[in-house]
């Protein structure tokens, strides 16, 4: 990431966690090696909260652009983005 990190959170397993940056994207971790797996980007403000579906298959983003956006974590595709919030998304989880 370029800036602040504001948001981390661990898949189920442990081998995998996605962190949520003031610079507008979300990397998905390799726990043991620290490697970058992927960055979802698309969000038009800071990433404030990340979580993960409960099958792992899903990670949820929020931030200061008032959206959800919910993406799959192998592709990196955008699933869908749920706005309609008047404020800030502080949290998914």
């Amino acid at each position: 990431h370029s800036k602040a990190i504001w948001a981390v959170a661990f898949a189920r397993s442990g081998k995998v966690l996605a962190s949520g940056s003031e610079d507008k994207t979300i990397r998905l971790w390799d726990a043991a090696s620290g490697a970058c797996l992927r960055t979802f980007a698309g969000h038009s403000g800071a990433v404030r909260s990340v979580a993960f579906s409960s099958s792992g298959k899903v990670l949820a983003s929020g931030g200061d652009d008032r959206k959800i956006w919910l993406w799959d974590r192998k592709s990196g595709a955008r699933m869908r983005i749920i706005a309609g919030h008047s404020e800030c998304v502080g949290s998914v989880a």
